[in-house]
Order: structure tokens, then sequence, then C-alpha cells
């Protein structure tokens, strides 16, 4: 399993979820809960809205974070507008986050669209998602991806769904470079964990490479603000 693999890296979901914690404020909704890497970094906000369309997922971590009066567990489809309208049905969000789930839908900008719907006006929505078309390989077919972005794609859709784009990066260059060889290369279907396992050993020096533009990142990032009116 892709997430077990990810699992094996905290220093990795640490250094990800840094990305997104300055834009989120302290009512915070995560889009794409899966098995909790990324949630267990968001437990101090005053009130967080984990949500996933998996109910194994959902039983998993209601199970693990039941008795946490900050954070509650939904199972909702982020192409519902239903399902959004109940998300929110506690007031709106200031922020909200989904890491490496827009990829995997047909209607992405509709997506958007509803997650949006969730926020306070001025809320911003983070999202992160695979980078660079050309690198499209087995291992993102096996991960059920319709498609890999550019930073102008991805902006322009945040656009189409109603936000305003505040900023837009690229993410993980070291990684991309590894997604390289193990697709287009060595012609890899899935990660491994030993291969994650090694990416957290080497994240000192990952970190250090970032700032140096050798190649493509392996994710784009874009923050999109609700307007106020």
């Amino acid at each position: 399993m892709i997430l077990k693999a990810v699992q094996k890296a905290p220093r990795f979901n640490r250094w990800m979820f840094n990305q997104f914690a300055p834009h989120l404020g302290d009512e915070v909704l995560e889009a794409g809960c899966g098995i909790g890497n990324l949630t267990q970094l968001a437990l101090h906000n005053k009130r967080l809205l984990s949500i996933d369309i998996d109910p194994f997922y959902i039983d998993r971590m209601q199970k693990q974070y039941g008795n946490l009066s900050n954070l509650t567990v939904l199972q909702a489809d982020i192409t519902s507008e239903g399902d959004m309208a109940r998300a929110a049905e506690g007031g709106g969000f200031d922020g909200a986050y989904c890491s490496n789930v827009i990829e995997h839908i047909e209607d992405d900008v509709g997506a958007i669209r509803n997650l949006a719907s969730t926020l306070k006006p001025g809320g911003k929505l983070v999202v992160l998602v695979p980078n660079n078309p050309a690198l499209y390989t087995g291992v993102d077919e096996t991960l059920g991806h319709c498609r890999r972005y550019s930073e102008e794609t991805l902006c322009q859709e945040m656009k189409d769904a109603g936000l305003n784009v505040k900023s837009c990066w690229g993410f993980n260059r070291v990684g991309a470079l590894g997604w390289r060889i193990s697709g287009k290369v060595l012609r890899r279907r899935t990660l491994s964990p030993g291969q994650m396992r090694l990416f957290e050993w080497l994240m000192p020096l990952i970190r250090v490479a970032e700032h140096v533009p050798f190649h493509s990142h392996n994710s784009v990032i874009a923050v999109g603000v609700k307007p106020a009116s």
C-alpha cells in the first residue's frame, strides 16, 4: 500500500505539511485523510475535520483519534455538493488542504469548487498535486492518477473554481528525479517502503537540493483564496 510506504517517512510528511501550515488558520478541513499521515500533524488546530471517501480509512481514523474533542472524522466525497455542505454544517473553515487527491478525479475543477464552498470568505484552500505531465509513469497508473499538472494548469483550475490564486510553487525536486528513474528507466509501477525509508534517510540533503534547479519538481502546490463576496 502506497500510504503505508509513505508512513515510513515522517520527516518527509512533516516537510510537506509545513508547506500548508502557514495558510490554514485555526479551523481546518483536511480532504483525503487516508490513514492519517498528515492528520497527526494538524491535531493542534482548534477545530479539525478530516474527511475521506473510503469507509475503511474513516473507521481506522475514528478508532485512532475518536477521543479527541477538536477532531471530527467524516466519510464524504469531495465531488458531492451535498457532502461538502454537510462538512461545513459546523461553520465555514479558515483553511482547507487537499494533498494528492485532486489528480484522481475526472471533474477536478468541480471538486476544487466544492472544497472552496466549505471556506469562510477570505479562507484559503491549499492543493498539492503531481507536477509535470512528462513524468506520468506506471506508478501514476497504479495510483489511479488521471493526470499530472503544471503550475499554469493548476492555477487556472483554481481560478475556474472561483478562487483567487495567492501563490503557486513546485515541491520536491529529488522526488521527481527518483520518480523518473523508477517509472521511466526501471519501469516500476509502485513505491516500496524501502524506497521511502531511503528518501527519509536522505532528507537533510533533499531539502538542500530543493534550492538547486537541476530537475523539475515532483509536486506543485497552489494556494487559493475565497473571495469576500
